[in-house]
């Protein structure tokens, strides 16, 4: 098994562990018990933005009649803790078996996990797994490296013309139709599947019949329905006979504050609101049903036990969580404080981050006014004891530092990608100006402010990105501007507000804001990125040039900076090149849709018509909307003779567009080449139906009566 980032981490690691008695990482360096067969499969389930406490295997009003069912089979961990309230550093912290401040995955959209870090798909790869995911979130897509290990990584998403937004979803029933086809292929090989479901995250907007069922209570619909694609899932395995040996761990990746202390959503605090989640297990043939483990864990636990459960080597592979094995059995398990911790206010805001450290009956909060919380007596974290309580918040505070020296990376290098840019990068960003302005590092120096004093303003900035989901530019800007003003230092919210304006077509001010956010954090592929389209836009080609390629340095994963550079290439009359980029834009994502437009007209143009006809039929897959995608396709079947093809592609045109009177006649025109007069004479009185003014209806009609009359 590769140690790819090991050497120095277990170094510093294993030293702190013997300074420190009560932080234990069991390196696991002596045999394990055998208890009860191995598990030959594994399914995971994590449920987006999902709190325990509404679930109602948990006690709460969300029915989980599938998840109750696993629990009654299997194990319910009643104190199971999110290291982060953040979906893609939760989901690193799940699959890697690392804190954040080892994985360096701290905020969703900025950072992509290095080829250094080893996954759980990679390891039950080299163990013969075949491994697939599919996913509910562009939170998630492969251009943030969780995709390591997955012979199949299903990110496929509905199409956008924001290619980079992080709220392109889709629901838990298309990624649960997905697994169960894959699921559907798997032979005697043993196999891992990870299904992440979104749904409960905001918007709450569950399907019928939960949408009435919960009405007053939607977040629960959410999770209600994620519940029941789960079950889909579990009686497909009955069904094969594969469920007693499978391992089917379900897992949130952090909760939902729902306005407790004034936040709505997540990522801003870490009270248990957002950090409690439900965590269940089950294995016949190594886990009793009806165990309850009341021991204090985390996500980061999770690897480590797996791996016990399926018998998977890992003799030289550390963690910074341990097996929950022993707690399981009901064997000693030591009660040991868990670490967490946000760092979206920084990075996001410019406000201070926080971090943590929970046990059984505290919680200590680091934050510019620090917090200290009964968690006995005061669950909600409504009273703060720290004033009062001195000693203990001492303590604690000294605890807090400790575990933080544990759990860094040795030299400060952790295994995130965008942290640390390299020199090819950094070079690039220095032509471009930014580099010298600031670091990193330099940005961060200095006061930030407490996020207890920003919620409402938080609250504010929320509404208006919800807005701009919704198009409703002009109304978000003067909130953002507002919040531009008093956060001098946040990127992101430069970012939004440029992004608003070249929206409404304030390209110079999006301009400003771009080259602001830059100077602030030279190696953000995702301004740099904005900053080239909004220059493309405003006709400064050269510069857009340099900014996209910038981006590439930093990042070379983004389908749309490939498909920018394309489009600047196709508009310099460079059809080859402009090929090539296309290509490469769709093999970072498969589903832009204006790269399959755009590779498709090229294909045509250079007689490459039957790869053009793929692109035109993945478009009218993804985007029915499309017409042209149909009609293209449908001349170039027609152009070539395949006139039944052509038929099949109007036929579901129609489907597609039951009201339009394009389809018809396009119908009608092969039917004519076909010779039947009939069955295009059909067409046109369906499509004159649709659109009595339509004169090519009218004149073809006339035609095909011409031609009867004159008997030729």
């Amino acid at each position: 098994m590769s140690r790819r980032w090991m050497g120095p981490a277990i170094v510093l690691l294993a030293a702190v562990s013997v300074l420190i008695a009560w932080w234990q990482l069991r390196p696991e360096d002596v045999s394990r018990p055998r208890r009860g067969e191995a598990a030959r499969n594994l399914l995971v389930f994590t449920f987006d933005t999902t709190r325990a406490d509404h679930l109602s295997v948990y006690g709460g009003g969300a029915e989980v009649p599938n998840l109750a069912r696993l629990a009654e089979e299997g194990a319910l961990f009643e104190q199971a803790f999110a290291p982060v309230p953040v979906t893609l550093p939760s989901h690193t912290s799940l699959f890697t078996g690392l804190y954040p401040a080892m994985h360096g995955m701290r905020n969703n959209g900025s950072f992509r996990l290095g080829e250094e870090a080893l996954t759980l798909a990679e390891m039950l790869r080299e163990q013969g797994f075949r491994t697939a995911a599919v996913v509910g979130a562009q939170v998630l897509d492969s251009r943030y490296g969780l995709d390591q290990g997955f012979d199949l990584y299903d990110d496929r998403l509905p199409p956008e013309e924001t290619v980079d937004t992080l709220f392109i979803t889709r629901p838990a029933s298309e990624v649960t139709d997905q697994g169960l086809e894959w699921l559907d292929t798997q032979g005697t090989d043993r196999w891992f599947l990870w299904l992440h479901f979104f749904d409960p995250h905001y918007e709450y907007e569950p399907p019928e019949p939960y949408r009435t069922r919960y009405a007053d209570a939607p977040y629960d619909g959410e999770i209600a329905y994620a519940d029941a694609q789960a079950g889909r899932v579990l009686d497909f395995l009955r069904g094969r006979h594969w469920l007693d040996e499978t391992l089917v761990v379900v897992a949130g990746d952090h909760g939902e504050s729902l306005g407790e202390h004034g936040e709505k959503t997540h990522g801003i605090f870490i009270y248990d609101a957002t950090m409690h989640v439900p965590l269940l297990m089950r294995h016949p043939g190594g886990i009793s049903g009806r165990t309850r483990v009341e021991s204090l864990v985390s996500l980061v636990d999770v690897m480590p036990t797996l791996l016990d459960l399926l018998e998977v080597p890992r003799s030289e592979v550390e963690f910074h969580g341990r097996s929950l094995l022993p707690a399981l059995y009901g064997e000693d398990f030591p009660a040991l404080p868990v670490w967490i911790e946000t760092w979206l206010p920084r990075f996001n805001y410019a406000w201070s981050e926080l971090s943590g450290i929970r046990d059984a009956g505290w919680k200590y909060i680091r934050a510019p006014r620090e917090e200290l919380y009964d968690m006995e007596s005061d669950p909600r974290e409504t009273h703060n004891v720290v004033a009062r309580d001195l000693l203990r918040a001492d303590d604690y505070r000294r605890q807090l530092s400790e575990m933080e020296q544990a759990i860094q990376p040795e030299g400060g290098q952790n295994l995130s990608r965008t942290e640390e840019i390299d020199a090819q990068a950094r070079e690039a960003l220095r032509g471009l100006g930014y580099i010298d302005v600031a670091s990193k590092e330099e940005i961060r120096e200095g006061g930030f402010a407490d996020p207890k004093d920003k919620i409402g303003e938080y609250e504010d900035i929320a509404r208006a990105l919800s807005l701009m989901r919704r198009d409703r530019q002009d109304e978000a800007i003067p909130i953002l501007e507002r919040a531009s003003a008093s956060n001098l230092r946040s990127t992101m919210l430069r970012r939004q507000l440029g992004k608003a304006y070249r929206e409404t077509g304030r390209l110079e001010d999006a301009i400003v804001q771009f080259e602001e956010c830059l100077k602030l954090e030279p190696d953000s592929f995702g301004a740099l990125a904005d900053l080239g389209s909004a220059l493309f836009e405003a006709g400064r080609i050269d510069r857009a040039e340099q900014h996209f390629n910038a981006s590439l340095k930093i990042n070379a994963h983004l389908g749309g900076a490939y498909f920018n550079l394309g489009l600047i290439q196709q508009t310099r009359e460079r059809p080859d090149e402009a090929i090539r980029l296309y290509e490469r834009a769709l093999e970072e994502d498969s589903n832009l849709l204006r790269a399959l437009v755009n590779l498709g007209t090229l294909y045509e143009e250079r007689g490459r018509e039957e790869e053009a006809v793929q692109l035109y039929l993945r478009v009218t897959e993804l985007d029915p909307s499309n017409e042209k995608a149909f009609f293209s396709a449908a001349f170039l079947y027609f152009q070539s003779g395949r006139y039944e093809q052509a038929l099949a592609v109007l036929d579901v045109a129609q489907s597609a567009h039951p009201r339009s009177a394009k389809p018809a006649l396009y119908k009608a025109r092969v039917h004519r080449k076909r010779g039947d007069l009939d069955a295009a004479e059909r067409e046109l009185k369906l499509a004159l139906s649709l659109d009595p003014a339509s004169e090519e209806a009218r004149s073809r009609l006339q035609a095909i009566e011409n031609r009867r009359r004159s008997g030729s």
